[in-house]
């Protein structure tokens, strides 16, 4: 499956790299993981500013649709909305009681397989991440984990930021195992 983003440089000095479908960001407060959301935010809206101005008036260029949430995934209604070509969710668990969020990860992943969407989420939990992973199983997608998730702890010393990328397996062995990721 083609992505929409590769990769993005975060600052000049700070690049993110190996984007899967489903895309986590984990971190302390004021790491910086917000700010990566805003900026795949700036950088759709360029690909789509780009894509407008080369496109010739006779041809249609894909726009590219992006839902944005700051109250985590609870306050998506999948069943009713648009498929945007990227999901930004801020606080994934906000309002979710932890025995649900398994379920909503199921819905979300198939709903971003079905229609193609590329998911970004930020979350505090490790409950969180596990029941992430649970969703990812092979059983439940035809998509093998490492094809589908990547997780990235976003770190900050108070003069530069750096990511710590995590395979989808990885992800899996580490909650396997109970390892604190974030």
């Amino acid at each position: 499956m083609k992505l929409l983003i590769d990769d993005i440089w975060v600052s000049d000095d700070f690049l993110l790299s190996g984007f899967k479908l489903i895309n986590v960001l984990v971190g302390r407060n004021g790491s910086g993981k917000t700010t990566i959301l805003n900026r795949i935010y700036d950088y759709t809206i360029d690909i789509d500013s780009r894509a407008r101005l080369r496109r010739n008036t006779r041809q249609q260029a894909n726009t590219i649709d992006v839902f944005t949430t700051r109250e985590g995934v609870k306050s998506i209604d999948l069943k009713s909305l648009r498929p945007p070509t990227v999901f930004l969710i801020d606080n994934f668990e906000t309002g979710l009681h932890p025995s649900s969020m398994y379920q909503q990860w199921v819905d979300l992943i198939h709903f971003a397989i079905k229609h193609h969407v590329q998911v970004f989420a930020v979350t505090y939990s490790n409950e969180c991440i596990a029941a992430l992973v649970r969703a990812c199983d092979p059983c439940l997608t035809d998509v093998p984990i490492n094809d589908l998730l990547s997780l990235y702890r976003v770190e900050y010393d108070g003069e530069s930021r750096r990511a710590i990328h995590y395979t989808g397996r990885q992800v899996g062995i580490a909650i396997e195992r109970q390892l604190d990721i974030l």
